[in-house]
């Protein structure tokens, strides 16, 4: 006769929970280690999946999980592991789920990180007027930047393709910017340019080297979020700035995707370069350059006891 395995007495499951914002974030498994272990490293010493879902609490937003390629079930297991959440319509709350084999109960803390792409206030420019100047050019810093391409394709146009710091898209105009791709084959090891857009009804995601947005299909981008990842990306700067059809101009790479200031504006322009972190800093303090990262913020880095 068959014996049946009892999955209650094999696995333990422990559920996290957390209230999210409207917006856009990156959660990403950053690996196990054995409990008490005072390495601020996680390795990957355990196979103990995490599996994040919308718990059913009532809360007037939606959470939309967009999932790279290779991750399914919306279940990160692997240090590396990301997907993006978008939080929309209101607050909502995020379950995080452990599955621990019983053997490893109590003795493994698994440990992963939430990062807002959400921009603070003071960094957008809400003023129409500035449509009408000419973006001034980076100074220096596309120079010293990592060699890279970005190739997107625009309203009436098609497929073009500027170097790091140009500008692709006419940031005066009103084309329609419907997609880009950041191609690089330079970036240092353990950094990667992560990527989401609002186009349509659609929320999409690419990394570097992948097309992010749409082609022929008349559809505009209203929402842009870029920033750096990995985990060497705190020793490189990503310099981006995004322009809509309404004129705002916003700074990209650090914390919120970004919108037009008028609300239904779309994207038309945009430009960035990636270089060292030491490069820019001149006479800075160190708290300075922690207090730009939230990947170093302890409040966004959460160890789970398996």
């Amino acid at each position: 006769m068959t014996h049946q395995l009892d999955l209650n007495d094999a696995i333990q499951v422990k559920t996290a929970l957390k209230v999210l914002s409207p917006g856009m974030y990156t959660i990403r498994y950053q690996g196990t280690r054995p409990t008490g272990s005072q390495s601020g490293q996680a390795q990957h010493s355990a196979n103990i999946p995490l599996a994040l879902s919308q718990a059913p609490i009532n809360m007037a937003g939606e959470i939309e999980f967009i999932c790279p390629e290779g991750i399914s079930h919306q279940t990160l297991s692997a240090p590396g592991d990301y997907l993006i959440a978008h939080v929309k319509r209101g607050d909502a709350v995020l379950a995080a789920s452990k599955y621990s084999p019983k053997p490893l109960a109590g003795k493994v803390d698994v440990q992963w990180r939430i990062e807002s792409l959400q921009q603070p206030v003071g960094r957008t420019s809400s003023a129409p007027a500035q449509a009408n100047q000419h973006p001034e050019p980076y100074v220096g810093k596309a120079a010293n930047s990592l060699p890279l391409t970005l190739t997107g394709h625009i309203e009436r146009r098609g497929d073009v393709t500027v170097n790091s710091g140009e500008w692709l898209g006419d940031p005066n105009g009103t084309a329609r910017l419907e997609g880009l791709q950041i191609e690089s084959n330079a970036l240092p090891q353990g950094v990667e340019i992560l990527g989401a857009c609002r186009a349509g009804n659609q929320t999409l995601q690419a990394k570097q080297n992948n097309y992010l947005g749409t082609k022929r299909q008349a559809t505009a981008i209203t929402q842009l979020a870029l920033c750096l990842g990995g985990e060497n990306a705190n020793n490189y700067q990503l310099d981006a700035e995004a322009i809509f059809s309404d004129g705002s101009r916003h700074s990209l790479g650090k914390q919120e995707a970004v919108r037009a200031a008028t609300g239904n504006g779309h994207l038309v322009a945009v430009r960035l370069c990636i270089h060292s972190a030491n490069s820019t800093t001149t006479n800075s303090h160190t708290a300075t350059n922690t207090a730009q990262s939230s990947w170093l913020d302890p409040q966004a880095t959460y160890v789970a006891k398996a």
